[in-house]
């Protein structure tokens, strides 16, 4: 007797590498690119786009999409059709006000498709600090007043108020 057997291929998913980590300054510009947490010793040289494989596609010559699906609710990244991740509203990317972002992030094969998490640090630059406006006593903001004083005035005559600045930088309040 003979025996004919057909092996059938089946679309497998591409898959994501498990907690992929990325870093990126604050304050950056939109489009630009989301960098792989790097160590001493690491050749920066490397990729940054995402980890990924699929099976029956080692090349990855295939059309694949990636996708948030949560983690991201304003919208701060975007991941490119390479699997790149960057910054789609620099506006919303503030140490200040978070200091790490968990993205859940989906690629697809167009019928397959599996999904894993890349936590994303947002490093801390030293800003400016910013003036504070005065404010009456409702509250208002005062409108900025010039001064002159004569060049021959007394000792420690009083030429106006102090104006307060606000620095959000921890390490500049810091002792040196």
């Amino acid at each position: 007797a003979t025996w004919e057997i057909t092996v059938t291929d089946v679309n497998e998913e591409p898959t994501l590498d498990d907690n992929q980590e990325r870093e990126i300054n604050e304050d950056p510009e939109n489009n630009q690119r989301v960098n792989k947490v790097y160590t001493n010793g690491v050749d920066k040289s490397k990729s940054d786009v995402l980890v990924w494989t699929d099976p029956e596609d080692d090349d990855k010559t295939g059309t694949y999409s990636f996708e948030i699906t949560s983690g991201d609710p304003d919208e701060i990244f975007s991941v490119s059709s390479t699997g790149q991740i960057l910054v789609k509203n620099r506006d919303k990317l503030d140490f200040e006000d978070k200091e790490k972002v968990k993205l859940l992030i989906k690629v697809s094969d167009g019928e397959k498709d599996s999904s894993t998490s890349v936590t994303v640090y947002v490093r801390d630059e030293n800003e400016p600090p910013k003036l504070k406006k005065k404010k009456d006593a409702q509250g208002d903001e005062i409108a900025t007043v010039e001064r002159d004083i004569d060049e021959s005035s007394p000792y420690k005559e009083k030429v106006g108020d102090v104006i307060l600045c606000e620095d959000d930088d921890e390490e500049d309040n810091k002792p040196k």
